[in-house]
């Protein structure tokens, strides 16, 4: 994980972060800067909690909790295969190529939830979009109409699998 915020209180604020990485509500890692930065390394319940005090008034704490079913599976490179999870989930696009709207039809061997992320020629990502369901087939309907004329990589990553496609933006 690597994040960070700012404070809302203008260039007069002097800010002071504080964080706590827990897992499975024993604390791990605290630290006093941002980003936050840390891998994980075994499987479980994350949270990340972040407090910061503006020129000696606490402000919100903010906390970030999300579960690792496989650690060390790094994403990597949005255009790479080699991606550490299993290429299992069909991904089709219809139409391809599309001038406004896409529909994508993934196909997973158990129920599944993930981000279907969509990234330009260059690799930027441009959409995201969460997605679940229990398996089988699901669609999943795209405006592309924000989006430039071009190529797109489609790349869906979850919990269990990923799937890749590319689909054609042209009006």
């Amino acid at each position: 994980m690597n994040g960070s915020f700012g404070c809302v209180g203008g260039s007069n604020c002097s800010v002071v972060y504080t964080w706590i990485v827990y897992l499975n509500n024993s604390p791990l890692l605290t630290g006093t800067s941002l980003p936050v930065s840390f891998t994980t390394s075994v499987a479980g319940t994350y949270s990340v909690v972040i407090s910061t005090q503006c020129n000696g008034h606490d402000c919100e704490t903010y906390t970030f909790t999300f579960k690792v079913k496989n650690p060390g599976h790094a994403i990597g490179n949005p255009l790479s295969t080699e991606n550490n999870l299993p290429d299992n989930i069909q991904l089709i696009a219809t139409p391809n190529p599309a001038p406004w709207l896409v529909t994508l039809h993934l196909t997973a061997p158990e129920p599944e939830s993930g981000l279907i992320i969509w990234y330009d020629a260059l690799g930027t990502a441009r959409k995201h979009v969460f997605t679940a369901w229990d398996g089988s087939e699901t669609e999943v309907e795209t405006n592309v109409g924000d989006l430039s004329d071009g190529i797109y990589f489609v790349r869906f990553s979850g919990v269990n699998g990923s799937g890749f496609t590319k689909v054609i933006v042209y009006r």
